[in-house]
């Protein structure tokens, strides 16, 4: 039995794609410390992400009366930076099988935590709305790709674990939030200390992205497997 491997996409004449073949061996691989790690490098994005996320609900608060928000400027700091995470989600998703997932998320996480660290320099509701709608299409990015990643490099036994964690992380950044809005009340430079947490991540997240997960094996399998062309008709 001859096995063709990732250049035909099938194993041996049993027709089984050797994505599933390695999808297999990677499920029966007993939990460890590699596994740990990478429930700890992605929740640590959940939290910073999710930190990010619902910032935009403290800073219609804590911005308002410092930087005059009118109501126009309101609703568009309210639902322009939603609308472009959804953005961001959908063209994530529409490259992230060509650049890998490890890749999308890496762009999304220095877009988002850039852009955040920049809301301290914000002088009027219009630049703070541009920062805002640039954060979003990196919060896109980089929340639709945690759930992927892990279901590739975690053995289906343990998803749920991982999957608790990962939800959790983002509960506490969304407790953390009003906690840190209710100290921060009524100091005219409030929105630009609840922001600098996030943005401060620049610096170790996108790090811990890149050292702490490794690009998985089942997409370099699907990426190594060249795309059937269509044979041009004889008729």
């Amino acid at each position: 039995m001859r096995a063709t491997g990732f250049s035909g996409g099938f194993y041996g004449r049993s027709g089984i794609p050797a994505s599933y073949v390695l999808g297999r061996k990677l499920d029966s691989i007993p939990f460890s410390t590699y596994h740990v790690l990478v429930i700890l490098v992605l929740g640590t994005v959940g939290f910073v992400e999710g930190y990010d996320l619902a910032l935009g609900g403290s800073l219609l608060v804590l911005a308002k009366a410092p930087l005059q928000l009118t109501d126009e400027q309101i609703r568009w700091l309210a639902v322009a930076p939603t609308v472009l995470v959804v953005v961001g989600g959908f063209t994530a998703s529409a490259i992230s099988d060509r650049l890998s997932r490890k890749t999308v998320m890496q762009i999304g996480v220095v877009i988002s935590t850039f852009f955040t660290l920049l809301i301290p320099l914000a002088q009027s509701g219009t630049q703070l709305i541009v920062l805002r709608v640039l954060t979003g299409i990196g919060l896109g990015f980089a929340i639709s790709a945690p759930f992927p990643i892990a279901a590739e490099l975690m053995p289906k036994q343990h998803r749920r674990t991982y999957g608790a964690i990962f939800e959790v992380m983002l509960a506490s950044a969304f407790t953390l939030l009003p906690f840190a809005g209710f100290l921060l009340a009524g100091n005219p430079d409030g929105f630009r200390l609840i922001a600098l947490p996030g943005g401060l991540a620049l610096g170790i997240v996108p790090l811990l992205v890149h050292f702490g997960l490794p690009e998985s094996a089942r997409w370099l399998c699907g990426a190594a497997i060249p795309k059937k062309r269509s044979r041009p008709s004889t008729a």
